[in-house]
């Protein structure tokens, strides 16, 4: 697996504390559906059987690509279309029920939606999956054997944002294409910049900048169905081991979750879990880390150049993968991406912590592009947000203020600026 590095050198009286990130994983919503601002808009929050907020609860409206997710505190907001006016939206999250929800029960202003766990109901799988169970090993080998690659164009949202301590200093967003269709060409897919802003405040940092280097595509190689070498070394799983958890449910689906841990313990290594659907053999959900228990080892391999007067440890780091179900078949949905480090200065007592966050969002996908050609700047993996980004973008696009806020979840991003993505005609 292609780990993240880090990169600390001088440049003239900074220092410059990079990022090299290779992957990345959250959340999605449909722009194209709500282009004419003609919709009805649904807000409310999801409530467990205690009353307590569910966050990540997949939100997706019937028979069409609107979708999205609750935020940390449960809470979500969709526009639909008014023609859609007799709307179903599905409420589903792994370990709970499925509910689904006509558009005329939602109240004006707000709604509370309860899920039941699923833990408490019985479930019966069919004979064929009851014996493929026993091999753990042999279920996430099919998973990644021969699955077709997603094609077509499809729409992002892409959010990075570096704290220092509890203090934002970096917060860029953009709305991306991404060109599916090189991967079939034996490529690694090509990601193109439509609109983009950010906010930097150096000043909050004394004498270091945070800079995360790969942008979108950092979240775009988190799809492990598209890019399983990316973690499992060109899918081969020999230097993995592999046993049930308990399982549970999706949507009335039985989902295996399958815990995973390399081998080799020499070096950091990664564990995990994958839920996968037992009827499809389609990937739901991963969500893994780096063991840094090691912390000079993870330094070394997460670490390439760096001032001498200066130590950087691990701290911890998050993967996350999701994916959604669309006439029987499961796609890329959501990837992010967290790490954190501390940084200490020789011969200074106190040290730095520093978090630096991505997600990329798909929030729409079709088979011809979405933009005109001169409308989009195509980057490449090696792409800086915070060095090729001059401050807030387009003020018409984003917003009159173009203010960006880091407590803002990036669901709330999308609802605000949805209207405003036109996907080009074609005759």
């Amino acid at each position: 697996m292609k780990t993240p590095a880090i990169f600390l050198d001088k440049n003239n009286l900074e220092n410059y504390f990079l990022i090299v990130v290779f992957f990345l994983m959250g959340i999605s919503l449909s722009f194209a559906q709500a282009q004419n601002q003609k919709y009805i808009e649904v807000k409310g929050q999801v409530f467990n059987q205690n009353h307590q907020p569910i966050s990540e609860v997949h939100l997706s409206v019937e028979n069409t690509n609107i979708s999205g997710l609750t935020n940390t505190d449960g809470v979500f907001s969709l526009k639909i279309p008014k023609e859609n006016n007799s709307a179903v939206i599905r409420f589903s999250k792994v370990k709970y029920e499925t509910k689904k929800v006509q558009l005329p029960f939602f109240e004006e202003g707000f709604t509370e939606i309860t899920l039941n766990s699923s833990d408490e109901k019985s479930e019966k799988l069919e004979e064929v999956e009851i014996y493929e169970a026993s091999n753990p090993k042999a279920i996430v080998k099919e998973t990644f054997k021969n699955k077709a690659v997603e094609q077509g164009n499809l729409i992002g949202f892409y959010r990075e944002q570096i704290d220092r301590g509890r203090r934002n200093v970096m917060l860029g967003e953009a709305v991306v294409h991404i060109d599916k269709n090189k991967r079939i060409q034996g490529k690694k897919g090509k990601i193109a910049v439509y609109k983009s802003r950010k906010q930097t405040d150096y000043n909050k940092l004394d004498t270091l900048a945070v800079k995360l280097r790969g942008g979108p595509y950092t979240g775009m190689f988190l799809d492990l169905t598209a890019y399983p070498e990316m973690l499992f070394y060109q899918s081969e799983l020999d230097a993995f081991e592999f046993e049930f958890e308990n399982s549970t449910t999706l949507e009335g689906r039985y989902i295996y979750v399958i815990y995973f841990e390399q081998i080799d313990k020499n070096l950091p290594w990664y564990y995990g879990k994958l839920y996968i659907d037992a009827k499809t053999k389609s990937l739901v959900k991963a969500d893994y880390s780096l063991n840094i228990e090691d912390r000079k080892a993870a330094a070394e391999m997460l670490v390439v150049q760096k001032p001498r007067r200066i130590k950087v440890t691990p701290l911890e780091t998050h993967y996350q993968a999701e994916y959604v179900e669309k006439n029987g078949k499961w796609f890329f949905n959501y990837g992010s991406f967290l790490i954190k480090v501390r940084v200490n200065w020789k011969g200074k007592l106190f040290n730095a912590r520093y978090s630096i966050n991505t997600e990329l969002a798909i929030t729409d996908r079709a088979e011809n592009p979405f933009f005109a050609k001169e409308e989009l700047t195509e980057i490449k993996p090696n792409w800086i947000m915070s060095d090729d980004i001059s401050g807030f973008g387009d003020s018409d696009f984003w917003g009159r203020n173009n203010i960006i806020h880091p407590d803002k979840s990036i669901q709330d991003v999308i609802e605000s600026i949805q209207d405003k993505i036109k996907p080009v005609e074609h005759n």
